[in-house]
């Protein structure tokens, strides 16, 4: 049997389903006074644009460019993960009847007198980013959240679309896209992990053929989600990270950022080296790190700090598919991956 690889996208949560009354799906959904899902989460705000028709869409700077689903109009606001959000530049920049995109970066919620300002223009509408938020101990702030399953857990497709005070009309959905869901099916059924010659490529497939629609969440997914307990994923990934920054502690040249209640991810800021170097080299020894973002949607002269950003940043996986020995591996294999650039 190879050595099991880390990180990399999910294969299906079908060994962890049980009966519980605390499913990720009522977690994301409960008391919502509308709830509706989508193939995927850009077909979620897509749909949320096309209903509401704001005057002027703002995303943050920082924000992959797949995320912005196509056919609309975007101008962008400072905001990154380090910095934060420029208060200033919305408070002169964001009018009455627009649309603002705000993103909980690996999982935590904005900072205090950003919610205060969210809380304190509800001319404005205020769309949350939640797809890298299993969950969080703050209350959903947005009008509208959007939740992106795949990242979080082992489904293969989905984007939910909730809000607690205001609703939409169900759209008139497609059949879901069945075809989308063999990549995670694959990884499923690869036990040994042997094969991933097979199944990433036909993830990869899968990614780069991803459109904004009218589908519905796949069946499979959705049982997944219903039944897929979440705190026992929540208190994995924390106590993943906890132990994955204990042993970053003693590598040079990182700066862990800041993590949400439950982490998506431990994200480190590498000081004196470029993130697709260092990704590239913990690849070949079975570590894959995720860059968010490689290609961002604002153009670099908007927003250069945040590109600049983009080349340092590196995602170290901490999910509920490891533990305390495969935090180590992950730990080793950086800095052995930063040893070879000394």
């Amino acid at each position: 049997m190879s050595r099991k690889l880390i990180g990399g996208f999910f294969g299906l949560d079908l060994d962890i389903l049980e009966e519980t009354q605390d499913s990720i799906w009522m977690r994301w959904t409960n008391g919502a006074s509308c709830a509706l899902d989508f193939e995927n989460a850009r077909s979620a705000l897509a749909y949320l644009f096309s209903q509401k028709k704001p005057e002027k869409i703002w995303l943050p700077a920082y924000i992959c460019s797949e995320a912005a689903p196509p056919g609309f109009s975007y101008e962008f606001y400072p905001a990154d993960p380090l910095h934060g959000v420029d208060l200033d530049f919305l408070t002169g920049h964001a009018a009455a009847g627009d649309a603002v995109l705000t993103m909980n970066y690996f999982g935590r919620v904005p900072s205090s007198d950003v919610l205060e300002f969210i809380k304190s223009r509800p001319d404005i509408l205020w769309v949350e980013d939640r797809c890298h938020t299993l969950w969080s101990d703050a209350p959903v702030y947005g009008d509208w959240a959007v939740y992106s399953p795949r990242k979080l857990a082992g489904v293969a497709d989905g984007g939910l679309l909730v809000s607690y005070h205001d609703e939409v009309p169900a759209p008139d959905y497609a059949p879901p896209n069945a075809s989308g869901v063999n990549p995670a099916r694959m990884r499923y059924e690869d036990k040994d992990q042997s094969h991933n010659d097979l199944w990433y490529p036909a993830y990869q497939k899968s990614e780069a053929g991803m459109a904004v629609s009218l589908r519905s969440i796949s069946e499979e997914s959705r049982n997944i989600l219903q039944n897929l307990p979440l705190l026992p994923l929540a208190e994995a990934r924390k106590r993943n990270a906890k132990a994955l920054m204990q042993l970053l502690k003693g590598i040079k040249g990182i700066k862990i950022l800041p993590l949400g209640d439950v982490p998506f991810c431990v994200p480190v800021l590498l000081e004196g080296a470029d993130a697709e170097e260092i990704a590239a080299n913990m690849a070949r020894s079975g570590v894959f790190c995720a860059r968010h973002w490689v290609n961002l949607a604002a153009p670099a002269e908007i927003s250069p700090q945040s590109h600049d950003l983009a080349r340092k940043l590196l995602s170290l996986p901490c999910d509920h598919r490891y533990d305390e020995r495969d935090m180590k591996i992950v730990a080793d294999t950086l800095k052995n991956a930063l040893s070879v650039l000394k």
